[in-house]
């Protein structure tokens, strides 16, 4: 049988086991992200988030595709949120009788961004990264984030913007024209690449 027939076969296979056929590898991560988990677990929510998908996968889950410690996966999930490389929105499944919730990560790309292209922050670790670091409450935005939550998450990923800038982006969200996280997401980028060799 052909080769790639055969890794056709494992793609598909690899589809129905986990819902996804590959995950792309980002190298240049490396100059950031000194934990190898932490790293695979970025290049695993960019595989979804490449493709415009939601990433709705649990720690047992995730943990099974890496083949290691469900703590270990805890740990690493706590320590990308509190460096907010990762954010979260959390939607309730409550239906009056029961259920819980359930949180969709995605990598916060304008910040992953600007640590790799300032040479300053290359090596930047946070000192706890080596610890065992146990579960603390974190602040998650709902799938329909309200203005003043926009607002928290655009002054926490400021940093490369000029004040002018800053201030359009806060006109925009208060004024309705950045209604979700992607957008916001997707205008601060923007404004990161118009700055690309400019100090600010």
């Amino acid at each position: 049988m052909p080769t790639k027939q055969i890794t056709n076969k494992l793609s598909i296979l690899q589809q129905e086991e986990s819902g996804f056929n590959f995950i792309k590898s980002y190298p240049i991560l490396n100059k950031i992200c000194k934990s190898p988990l932490e790293k695979s677990i970025l290049e695993l929510i960019l595989s979804y988030q490449d493709k415009n998908c939601e990433f709705y996968m649990n720690n047992s889950e995730i943990s099974k595709i890496f083949n290691c410690k469900l703590q270990s996966v805890k740990n690493a999930i706590h320590s990308l949120k509190k460096k907010e490389w990762i954010l979260s929105t959390n939607t309730s499944n409550y239906n009056g009788t029961g259920g819980g919730s359930s949180s969709t990560h995605f990598v916060n790309l304008a910040l992953i961004i600007s640590l790799l292209k300032n040479d300053s922050n290359v090596d930047i670790v946070s000192a706890h990264q080596e610890e065992i670091l146990q579960p603390e409450p974190t602040v998650e935005i709902n799938d329909s984030p309200t203005t003043d939550e926009l607002l928290t998450i655009l002054n926490a990923n400021a940093k490369g913007l000029s004040p002018e800038q800053i201030t359009t982006l806060e006109s925009f969200v208060q004024g309705g024209y950045i209604p979700t996280l992607k957008k916001l997401y997707s205008e601060i980028e923007s404004f990161r690449m118009d700055n690309k060799g400019v100090t600010v």
